[in-house]
């Protein structure tokens, strides 16, 4: 009965948290117009890696702002604040051989880490018993991708990747505790329970409604700064819009933090 009380007198998603959400979706859609409408966008085959994971972040962030606007339930938000969090990483730690790539290399750098992963899976099928054709489907066109020479290295651990990736001034290292906090969400867990409000359009409390927004618009801003990088976009509009999207990133984080205290 307390335990029910307790969980009860939690606030739910806060309005304000709401309005700064949105806020940095209005910037999130100006510099996706900005780097979409670019025509290097279009013309550069090695900007086709990129672009696709670009789309992927943009299809997430939908998922937020349905859950911001109140068309989609606020429980279905930790999912793709999660998903964002962690590309967002992923996509910083590919940046240095993405960038260091000489001219017309870019790609191959891009695919190293996507071919160690392909493998990964391969292996791990055929370790199981799984016939290699019904391997082959499972995997389908990233068969198509090429071996790089030298053999592609395993890449960093997600761990250190976000740790790399979302360097806090305040030394806490945050951005791991969002993610394990987020993975509640994946499965069903006591913690997910305890967080998800069950009144008549399912929310969430605001300690979570906090760390999904504020993961979103991380994860979000690396992804922006990234693509923008490797898709060779480089103009006053795009410059103003990144600006916008860190600014309104730097609001998030100091709304989200009175209400999750993570650091």
């Amino acid at each position: 009965m307390s335990v029910t009380a307790s969980a009860q007198r939690m606030q739910t998603a806060p309005r304000e948290l709401t309005r700064l959400g949105m806020a940095f979706l209005t910037a999130a859609d100006e510099f996706a117009g900005v780097v979409v409408s670019d025509d290097a966008w279009a013309a550069d085959p090695e900007t086709w890696i990129p672009r696709q994971s670009f789309r992927l972040s943009l299809s997430n962030m939908l998922v937020i702002q349905a859950g911001l606007e109140g068309t989609l339930s606020k429980a279905l938000m930790p999912f793709a604040a999660r998903v964002l969090l962690e590309d967002g990483a992923r996509w910083a730690a590919l940046l240095p051989d993405a960038t260091q790539a000489g001219p017309g290399e870019t790609l191959k750098a891009l695919v190293k880490n996507a071919t160690w992963r392909r493998d990964r899976i391969a292996e791990r099928l055929s370790s199981e018993g799984v016939p290699q054709h019904l391997i082959d489907d499972v995997l389908g066109a990233a068969l198509a991708i090429p071996q790089p020479e030298p053999p592609a290295q395993p890449p960093p651990s997600l761990d250190q990747m976000l740790q790399s990736a979302y360097a806090n001034a305040s030394g806490v290292d945050s951005a791991r505790a969002m993610y394990a906090v987020l993975s509640q969400f994946v499965h069903a867990t006591p913690i997910s329970n305890w967080h998800i409000r069950r009144d008549t359009f399912p929310s969430l409390t605001a300690l979570i409604y906090a760390v999904s927004i504020e993961a979103a618009a991380r994860g979000f801003e690396r992804i922006a700064s990234i693509t923008a990088v490797l898709v060779g976009v480089n103009s006053a509009a795009l410059e103003a819009s990144l600006n916008e999207l860190r600014a309104r990133r730097t609001a998030i984080l100091q709304g989200a933090f009175i209400y999750h205290a993570l650091g």
